[in-house]
């Protein structure tokens, strides 16, 4: 058997699904909310009382809150990112050129999200790609890169 190039190097299996999805009712509006999230595949560094982790990437469409697309800290942390004038924030899918995203924070204040404005844009590109890198400012950690595998996407789910 031959190995070739890259012998010995672990890569993400880009053809299996790593997407889980979760639906559950909004009484209030009489309809559905629907998520769809993957883990990432490195980690974000973030210095103390913070931890080096994994971050989460998630589409969810509710009653409330139309489309979203958003990243997220799993063990706590913040980005660099105000709720008034947003950030930049740089997403490269597959080899495309990296695109330009506006990004901002929870409607409540919450620093642990970061949520792309234009949501639909995002998906679409989500939907067609295998892998995406997410770069974003961290707070007091600098500009780091969270790496996805974004194969397998159903969306809207069936």
């Amino acid at each position: 058997e031959e190995l070739g190039a890259g012998q010995g190097e672990t890569t993400p299996n880009v053809e299996a699904t790593s997407w889980t999805y979760d639906r559950s009712r909004d009484e209030m509006r009489d309809g559905e909310t629907v998520t769809a999230c993957t883990i990432s595949v490195d980690q974000v560094h973030l210095d103390f009382p913070y931890k080096n982790q994994n971050t989460r990437l998630c589409i969810r469409k509710s009653p409330k809150w139309g489309l979203d697309a958003y990243v997220r800290l799993t063990e706590g942390g913040q980005y660099n990112c105000n709720s008034y004038d947003g950030c930049t924030v740089h997403v490269r899918f597959d080899a495309k050129s990296a695109s330009a995203f506006t990004g901002g924070t929870a409607s409540d204040g919450s620093n642990d999200i970061l949520f792309f404005r234009n949501a639909s844009r995002f998906v679409e590109n989500a939907k067609t790609s295998k892998r995406l890198i997410v770069e974003a400012e961290f707070y007091q950690a600098g500009v780091q890169q969270m790496t996805f595998n974004s194969a397998g996407l159903e969306w809207p789910p069936k």
